[in-house]
């Protein structure tokens, strides 16, 4: 596989296959490790960097899940193409110069010197943390067979950043809540998670803002729990968040039925016809009609168009897929154009 072929292939994580995919676009495990007798890739020098990169590497061609699978360096893309990546969920950080194994269908990914010596990723669509869980210790385990972990008894996995002390995992979903937006019920709920120990961050994770109704939310605690009370515990909390947001529609169109099937068909009609429309527009227009296919108001089918569009009319995948760099004027009329087009074959 090469990188360009990126372009032409839609990650299977977003299939809308796995439970309540209404709601949960999807599901992921990331586990932080270090190579012991090496100093973290914030301050190793280059020499260390690129031994680690070689020996991880190495031990992740061992695994049969990146067969035939793809292989990057940061330093060697444009800086179009890291945005590329970064929207692909390949990428958490574009200050790094990092290297990334990708497996078929970007289900599983390893960043090597980003923030960790490795970052293992493992996706799936719709809740499905109980099929994520196997796989990625599964690559794991090879990757310890073949390389020293700096690990500690008294702290678990040692790691770069103390919150991921411990067992190095963060578990998180990819949530669509807009009855919680809507029912202005979505403030008390975040602090109400945060007190149980989670954290919530926008679509892109660390450092991005909230935005068309879409919240990750992740465990925030590594040290001191195992990996499966941490799996656990994280699946009961999103369950509990998707009943929440599942009687917040419920109440919404018991109360206010007209206004929100207005809602949801005017920016289905605004989405079909639009001539410009900026990457924020378009992700809170769809957002809208992401809800009338929840409530059963539009089609399902659309369940997986939206979820294409949402990657592909981002700026990076539009400038990719048209071959050529554009202003911001450009790309929302391109966008426009492109979704338009994509809306009228179905």
């Amino acid at each position: 596989m090469q990188f360009e072929d990126l372009i032409d292939t839609q990650p299977l994580w977003l299939n809308e296959e796995g439970l309540s995919n209404e709601i949960v676009l999807s599901s992921r495990i990331r586990l932080a490790r270090n190579l012991e007798g090496y100093r973290f890739p914030t301050r190793a020098r280059e020499k260390e960097l690129e031994d680690v990169s070689e020996l991880v590497k190495d031990a992740v061609t061992k695994s049969p899940y990146f067969a035939n699978g793809l292989s990057f360096k940061t330093k060697h893309l444009s800086q179009l193409d890291i945005e590329f990546v970064r929207e692909r969920h390949l990428l958490s950080t574009k200050k790094r110069i990092v290297d990334c194994v990708v497996g078929k269908g970007e289900i599983v990914s390893v960043l090597i010197n980003e923030e960790d010596h490795i970052r293992i990723q493992c996706l799936a669509s719709g809740l499905n943390i109980k099929a994520v869980y196997p796989v990625i210790f599964k690559i794991d385990e090879i990757l310890s067979s073949n390389l020293t972990y700096a690990f500690r008894n008294d702290f678990g996995y040692l790691t770069s950043c103390p919150t991921n002390v411990g067992t190095g995992m963060r578990v998180s979903c990819l949530l669509h809540l807009p009855g919680l937006v809507l029912t202005k019920e979505i403030n008390k709920l975040l602090d109400d998670v945060m007190s149980r120990g989670f954290s919530v961050r926008g679509l892109y994770g660390e450092g991005s803002e909230i935005e068309g109704n879409f919240f990750q939310l992740s465990n925030q605690i590594t040290l001191g729990i195992d990996e499966e009370e941490i799996a656990t515990k994280t699946e009961k909390e999103i369950r509990n968040v998707i009943d929440l947001e599942r009687e917040t529609r419920d109440k919404l169109m018991r109360e206010a039925g007209e206004r929100v099937e207005d809602k949801i068909w005017r920016s289905y009609g605004i989405l079909k016809n639009a001539r410009m429309l900026s990457q924020e527009e378009f992700v809170n227009l769809s957002s809208a009609v992401r809800l009338g296919i929840g409530i059963g108001l539009i089609d399902n089918t659309y369940l997986k168009l939206l979820n294409y569009l949402l990657l592909y009319t981002a700026p990076a995948h539009l400038q990719k897929m048209k071959g050529k760099i554009m202003d911001a004027d450009t790309r929302d009329i391109e966008r426009a154009n492109y979704v338009r087009e994509v809306l009228k074959r179905t």
